[in-house]
Order: structure tokens, then sequence, then C-alpha cells
């Protein structure tokens, strides 16, 4: 398990060497990756329970990769500090380029003007609607098609009149309309971003242009674009809204030096540097498209730096229409119809996996190397390449690899062997309640589906009624 790595010491006699101090500043600057993306079973457990009403929604959900044409340029757009300056290329091509706004540069392209053709949401929480339900961008993004994860909270599909799903890879919630992975699931995160580019790549455009995809800044007073909701003095926001911008001027106050993608260094932070790395897998995987980065920030590998001013594109403002239909019918209807007999699908995964971790974690402790082998085969179990396609090890995985470092780290640091053997025990026991409480939860979610299906047919009755008097 990676967290096995904290209970090793290394240990050096000549402590004023370079690479040893540059091994020391690796550490320090790196060790975190081996803990992100983890997730948590509460995060999962929200998720399913949003999948489970989106489904019952009915959303168009997409389902097969369009056929785009090969001539085909799409501009994935972020609200990066560069955009700002990047905001005239977008307009000079609007009526030609197919445009994806990601997260909130939908507030920034709102007060700018520029409506783009698909927008993508991938942060379940009901945050996400308070940002899209911004005075200044309400409106503006009725008629935008919002393509949104599975597991978004619904309320973010009443913001338009096109809404739409996408599959989030290795999430459970993605499973209750497509159990047996017969759709293309996404590389959506951390951000937004992530999501819109590889979503592009994975219609089959063959180039795409990087706006306000900055993954840094030069100054953490200005880690945004100027145009977005973040700047905005004039904006009448909400509490709501006012805590989300609060909390990015905060989050931006320390920054992280990375190579630029025009110069040496540009700050960032862990997401961020999270989120460009996820994006240069996206890229590495479509090797026979282009993208190109017009962006005064971190440098994502595989993308090719350009400066605006040196782009030239000839692109018929005709063939527009149809290459926004084309896009468009990926999405569909046509899908996994009954998320609930999928949900006690999930249940019986479940009991299983309660049932196996109860046999691995059992058994005499009489030592502390007892309690690590057993965290090990237990990681073992979860991370079998048997289990890669089971449907629930999203739900268990980031939590048991949460629980697990904690309990050996804290077993580890307990003098006394007889009290680590004591706290190692209780740890185990606490799995098996935690697992029990997380099925007790996704057992619940059949009554708020049946609630949830059951207003979808009286409002139908309903509407029949209206229409026959």
């Amino acid at each position: 398990p990676p967290y096995f790595i904290q209970g090793a010491g290394l240990f050096f006699n000549d402590y004023d060497s370079e690479n040893v101090h540059s091994l020391w500043n690796k550490l320090r600057r790196d060790l975190w990756t081996l803990y992100r993306g983890w997730g948590f079973l509460d995060d999962e457990i929200l998720g399913l329970k949003q999948a489970l009403e989106n489904a019952i929604d009915r959303h168009p959900l997409y389902t097969r990769k369009p056929d785009i044409p090969a001539d085909a340029v799409a501009f994935v757009v972020g609200a990066g500090p560069s955009l700002d300056g990047l905001l005239p290329v977008l307009r000079a091509y609007a009526d030609k380029a197919f445009i994806v706004s990601c997260g909130s540069a939908i507030t920034a392209l709102a007060r700018a003007g520029i409506k783009p053709d698909l927008h993508v949401e991938i942060e379940r929480t009901y945050m996400t609607y308070v940002v899209l339900d911004d005075p200044q961008t309400r409106d503006f993004v009725k008629d935008v098609p919002i393509a949104a994860l599975s597991i978004m909270h619904p309320a973010v599909f009443t913001a338009t009149t096109k809404p739409l799903m996408f599959l989030k890879e290795i999430d459970m919630g993605a499973h209750l309309c497509d159990f047996f992975g017969e759709y293309q699931h996404f590389r959506s995160g951390p951000t937004c971003t992530n999501g819109g580019l590889d979503i592009v790549l994975r219609m089959g455009f063959k180039r795409a242009y990087l706006f306000g995809i900055d993954y840094g800044f030069r100054d953490p007073a200005q880690h945004h674009s100027k145009a977005s909701i973040y700047f905005d003095k004039t904006s009448a926001k909400s509490d709501d809204l006012e805590r989300i911008v609060d909390f990015t001027h905060e989050a931006h106050k320390v920054g992280l030096p990375v190579p630029g993608n025009f110069s040496e260094g540009i700050l960032s932070t862990e997401i961020f540097i999270h989120s460009r790395d996820s994006m240069a897998i996206s890229v590495a995987e479509h090797p026979d498209a282009k993208v190109f980065n017009f962006n005064d920030g971190a440098k994502i590998s595989g993308t090719h730096p350009l400066k605006d001013e040196d782009l030239a594109l000839e692109l018929d403002a005709s063939a527009k229409p149809a290459l926004v239909s084309a896009a468009m019918s990926a999405f569909t209807d046509d899908y996994d119809a009954d998320p609930f007999d999928r949900l006690n699908m999930l249940i019986e995964q479940v009991v299983a996996v309660r049932e196996d971790l109860t046999r691995i974690l059992s058994g005499e402790l009489k030592s502390k190397m007892d309690v690590a082998d057993k965290l090990y085969d237990m990681h073992h179990y979860l991370f079998d390449e048997r289990h890669q396609s089971a449907q629930i090890f999203p739900l268990v995985r980031g939590s048991m690899l949460h629980m697990g470092r904690f309990l050996y780290d804290c077993m580890a640091m307990i003098r006394d062997e007889k009290t680590a053997l004591e706290y190692a025990r209780f740890g185990f026991d606490l799995f098996d309640r935690f697992l029990a409480a997380g099925q007790e939860n996704i057992v619940s979610l059949h009554e708020l589906g049946r609630a949830r299906q059951e207003a979808h047919r009286v409002a139908e009755h309903a509407s029949q009624k209206g229409v026959a008097a």
C-alpha cells in the first residue's frame, strides 16, 4: 500500500550533498501525490444518490461516438487568467469553431457575450448550480447545452433547456446508467477543463485549442480571468456564491513553482498540478490529435505552445451547424432503463465485499507485523486485477486507503505492542461498521428513487389532464 512508505526511514551521512538535498526537495514536493484522487465513500454515496435521480429523469447520455468532420476545430475554454487576452480570438472564431466552455469559464463568456456550443460541468455539489444561477449567467446559459456528469446535482440540469449527461471513469454512480460498461466513460477531473478536453478528443476532434487553461498564475491575486465571477465587483452575489469566491481567493494565496508554457516558471497549486498531469494523459491517449496551448500558464506535456497572433485558421462558418449537430448526436436516451435493478446489484456486491474483508482481517494478531500483513492483504484484495472492472470498488477503495493509512500510522507509533494490537482490532472492527453504514445508505436510496419516480408520474398525469382540458 502506498501509505507504507511513511513507515520507511531514509538515513544519510552526507547531509551537505547537493543530491541529497535535491532528493529531500522532491519528496517534500511530490509525496502528496501518493494520496491524491483516492476519493471518499460519502462522495460516492452522494454521487450515487444524484445519479439515481438523474437516471430517473432520463436526460440524454453520451452513448455513441459522433461522426466529426476531419477538419473540425474545437476551442476548449477555462477561466484561467490568460482568457482575458484571448477573448478577441474566441470572438473572431465563435461562428466557425466548436466552442466548449468549462466550469466557471461560463461566467466570463456570459460577460463577454460569447456563446459556447457546449458547456461542461463535473463538480457534483449544489454549488455548481449556484455559479450557474449567478444573475449575469442564468439567462445566458438557458439555451446552451450543458453536459454534466451523471452524478451531478439535479438542479444543474434545470439551468438549461438542453440537459445532457456523460459518465465519469472509476465512479460507482456511473454504473446506474451503464452497469456493464457499454458506453464511453471519461477522464473528467479533477477540474472541468479536464472533462472538456477529454470529451472533445474522444468525440474525434483532431485539432483542439486551449483557452484560459492555465493551471497556474503569475500573481496569486490574479488566479482566474478578470471577466469571471471571481472578480466581478458589480454582481449581486448570493451568500453561497460569496463563499465560493472567498474560498477560491484563499486557495490561491500560496503558489507552487512549475515549468511554464512560454517561460521557465509559473505558480500553480496542488489541484492545478493534478489537473495538468491528468490532461497530459488524455492528450497522450490521442496521438493522432493535436492540442495547442495558447496560455501563459503551466506547460502541459504533449500540447503545442502557440502564440495567439500566430493562429491562422481557414474555417467555413456555413459548416458549423452541421458540426454542432454531429457533436450533439453523441447524446441519446437509448441507455439502461432500470436503475433500481442496478442498485440492487450494487447492494449485493457491498455484502460480498464485507464478507471478504471480514475473512481477510479476522484471525489472531500476535505482533505489529501481523497487522501490517493484514493491511497488505486488504490492499491486494481491493486492487486485485480481477476487481478492476467490478462496479462496487470505486465506493470502497478510497475510504479503505484513507482508513488503512491512519490505522497503520497510529498503530506503528504506539510503543507498547499489546496496546497497538488492541488499537488494530478496534480499527478492523471499525472498517466493517463503516461499510455496514455505507450499505444502509445505499439501501435507503430505493425509497428516495421511488418517491422521485412517483413525482414524475403525478406530474405527467397532471400534464395529460391539462392537455385534455
